[in-house]
């Protein structure tokens, strides 16, 4: 072997590690920054891989598929890829209305598209872009492993290395607990609400996505405890007690327990993560491991360290919490209701979107026509990874998606159970057994869509492959081998040239994204008034100009590099609007503007080509929508093009009381008093912003209505419906007839007498 091809050999190696490292670190990798630094990565790594497939004088290793599976997998996996390609194809409208008649409808009625535009399946090209081009970064680091790592110290250093990083994430988690102060690694702040959390979640910002890493790495720690714990060979009869004893002399015990104290470890972290879809996949995996290793003849006198594992876990762990574990499960009647509501709406998006989905990635975006429980809160995930499935590509993206699953892990499994070698039982096992554990996470979460979970899946699901099919001198048999993805050791150099020429525009995306994404980190930089720690927006005045047109350039240039990202768009519309509105003041004061300085018009003129842009990027934005109608009606002064912009927004969020209670504000303040009251009265049909979530104190505070449940009741949507029905008619009747029959908002109706002071 060549010194260069020991060198790249050398790079990949620590390149994985170090993606191994960087992505559960970084917050579990899912701000843009660092999920364009991992997409580099992967893609730099393939690319170094095909290289070294260039010069290397002899081909690696074969690792193939038998025919029929390799050439069934490969072609589920294109057409996969090849329905996403179609959701971002321009279609022309006549063919758009026939394969997907809501999308169709989105592009024209909502984004204002031209009839005769062509507009795509997606109703967030952007995010089905981005969602696709991760998916292409996880299968460049399935054919690294799969293609680089054939013996048992590559794929050993990479098991240790996610073992110990399982157990690095739990440290880190609970020292951050023991120093809490309000910040991740104590320098970066979190929102409120997990401020004064209990539970743990390490350098992620959720405790289930916490937990979701833990569960993918305790089954593989398993199986490392299997490989290295010595056997029992004692006879049948032997007491247990003399047995124990024999273990406990074997030489192998003390690194058999340094494995196993990081077992312990792991499992304590993830149970007191209070995660309940962590626990019971953790619960899951760990019984499956157990059925699957007794079925091996081999692996049945080491039966007793799986009983004795199971013994210490459950009496440390389960015990010692459980209490907290026992409140966490007696939640579920009422703690999944959220995620119940949001099942039964993306019912909706199945509906009008069957076949191809709305787009990858596109959850967020489409649900908010959906939703119709719990309208204030935001959900860009359905917390259960096959349903977003099928809401995303439709019954055919799921029915690929799962049959690739299926035959790949069938086969994997059939394999495992030919295999002889103990290093392939028992590590082969364990991966098997981590890819279920996040199978069954799955049903009521969305790890999958947390990068550093989903590579951490990738990583598994590749090292289980090439543990059972690279290190084939561990069967006695040689039977077929299972194959690499995109390549063999026969590829022609020119099928691997075509394969590096195709990584640079992959690569161009990425890039393009982090740059764009660090000059619009600057503009809150730029807007910081350096005050105080917090990020408090400096005030504009004729002094901090500057400062707001700086910032407007900073985000017009990553628009520049992405201009169909929603955000950007935004971003600069908010801080033209805000200058045109200050220009405005100072033009009717007739104070001069500051040099540079864009007039009134030149703003206003920005905010609306930039807000026209996103509703065109993403048609179901009810905020963008209000926006425009606010320019429409202060700037242009076009009623009849801000009502249009009004019902849009409505139209994107049908049973949003919230975005409702805007448009009647909107209508009032324009004096269309009827329209707003007719806002008015169906959103207190809607509404649910006043009702208390089940708790065992429930009926307890409804009957004695203390202050915070006043207070709580003051900042409902239905208090300011009664306020502006009060405000536009003075009629207590009228004010009465609007309060539905439940006995919530009969508090809220007595909490606006109280305040308003009539009967």
């Amino acid at each position: 072997m060549s010194s260069s091809v020991k060198i790249m050999d050398a790079i990949i190696d620590k390149g994985v590690l170090a993606l191994i490292i960087f992505t559960p670190l970084a917050f579990g990798t899912v701000q843009k920054w660092s999920v364009s630094l991992f997409e580099i990565g992967a893609f730099l790594l393939l690319a170094l891989l095909l290289l070294k497939q260039l010069i290397a004088t002899q081909p690696s290793a074969a690792s193939e598929l038998s025919t029929r599976t390799a050439r069934t997998l490969k072609i589920i996996c294109l057409l996969f890829a090849g329905l996403v390609m179609l959701q971002l194809l321009p279609l022309p409208p006549p063919l758009l209305k026939i394969i997907s008649p809501v999308s169709h409808l989105l592009h024209t009625d909502l984004g204002g598209a031209a009839t005769d535009a062509w507009r795509t399946i997606s109703v967030s090209p952007y995010a089905t872009r981005q969602d696709l081009l991760l998916l292409f970064s996880y299968a460049a680091i399935f054919t690294v492993i799969v293609m680089h790592y054939h013996t048992k110290e590559q794929i050993g250093r990479l098991v240790t290395a996610i073992l110990v990083m399982g157990g690095l994430l739990v440290i880190i988690a609970l020292l951050q607990k023991a120093f809490w102060n309000g910040r991740i690694y104590g320098i970066f702040p979190v929102d409120y609400y997990l401020i004064n959390d209990n539970r743990i979640w390490g350098p992620y910002l959720n405790r289930n996505h916490f937990a979701g890493y833990l569960e993918l790495a305790i089954p593989l720690g398993l199986g490392m405890l299997l490989y290295v714990a010595p056997s029992s060979h004692s006879l049948p009869g032997t007491p247990l007690g003399i047995r124990i004893t024999r273990l406990l002399e074997n030489p192998v015990m003390p690194k058999a327990a340094t494995w196993f104290l990081l077992l312990l470890v792991m499992t304590a972290g993830l149970f007191a993560s209070m995660s309940r879809g962590g626990i019971m996949a953790c619960v899951i995996s760990f019984t499956l491991f157990v059925l699957i290793t007794r079925k091996r003849r081999s692996l049945k006198s080491r039966s007793l360290l799986l009983i004795t594992v199971a013994m210490v876990l459950s009496t440390v762990v389960v015990f010692a919490s459980w209490e907290r574990l026992e409140d966490r499960f007696e939640e579920l009647d009422t703690g999944h209701v959220g995620r119940l509501n949001v099942w039964i709406d993306s019912v909706g998006i199945v509906r009008d979107f069957p076949l191809l989905g709305s787009g990858l990635g596109t959850f967020e975006t489409v649900y908010r026509r959906y939703q119709s429980k719990e309208t204030r809160s935001i959900y860009d995930h359905a917390h259960n990874d096959y349903v977003e499935q099928i809401t995303d590509t439709g019954l055919a993206g799921l029915l690929l998606a799962i049959s690739a699953v299926l035959i790949f892990f069938t086969t994997l499994y059939r394999r495992w159970r030919r295999l002889h070698g103990m290093y392939t039982k028992c590590f082969g096992a364990g991966g098997l057994c981590s890819c279920c554990a996040v199978g069954v996470h799955s049903f009521s979460d969305f790890n999958l869509h947390i990068p550093a979970n989903a590579l951490l899946f990738t990583i598994i699901a590749a090292l289980t492959y090439a543990i059972l099919f690279n290190l084939s001198e561990e069967s006695g048999v040689m039977g077929e081998r299972l194959g690499a993805t995109l390549l063999t050791p026969h590829s022609s150099r020119l099928t691997v040239f075509t394969g590096i020429l195709l990584l640079v525009p992959l690569l161009y995306q990425p890039v393009t994204g982090l740059i764009a994404d660090r000059r619009y980190a600057a503009i809150a930089t730029i807007l910081d008034d350096k005050k105080t720690e917090e990020l408090d927006v400096v005030t504009l005045l004729p002094e901090t100009a500057p400062a707001y047109l700086a910032a407007l350039q900073a985000a017009l240039s990553a628009h520049s590099l992405e201009p169909s990202r929603p955000l950007y768009s935004w971003t600069t519309a908010e801080i033209a609007t805000r200058l045109g509105r200050w220009t405005d003041a100072m033009e009717m004061l007739k104070i001069p503007l500051p040099p540079g300085m864009p007039s009134r018009d030149q703003s206003f003129g920005i905010a609306l080509e930039q807000l026209r842009k996103m509703i065109a990027a993403e048609p179901t934005s009810s905020d963008a929508h209000l926006a425009l109608a606010d320019l429409q009606e202060n700037w242009r002064k076009d009623s009849g093009a801000t009502v249009s912009s009004l019902t849009r927004a409505i139209k994107a969020s049908p049973y949003n009381a919230t975005i409702r209670l805007a448009v009647a504000r909107n209508h009032l303040a324009a004096e269309r008093t009827g329209d707003a009251l007719e806002q008015v009265r169906l959103l207190a049909k809607m509404d649910d912003s006043y009702l208390l979530s089940e708790s065992p104190r429930k009926a307890a505070t409804l009957e004695r209505r203390p202050s915070w449940y006043i207070n709580y009741l003051y900042k409902s949507n239905l208090y300011a419906a009664l306020e502006l029905s009060w405000r536009i008619t003075r009629d207590p009747l009228v004010v009465k007839g609007l309060v539905p029959e439940h006995p919530e908002a009969k508090n809220v109706l007595q909490a606006f007498v109280d305040a308003k002071g009539f009967e």
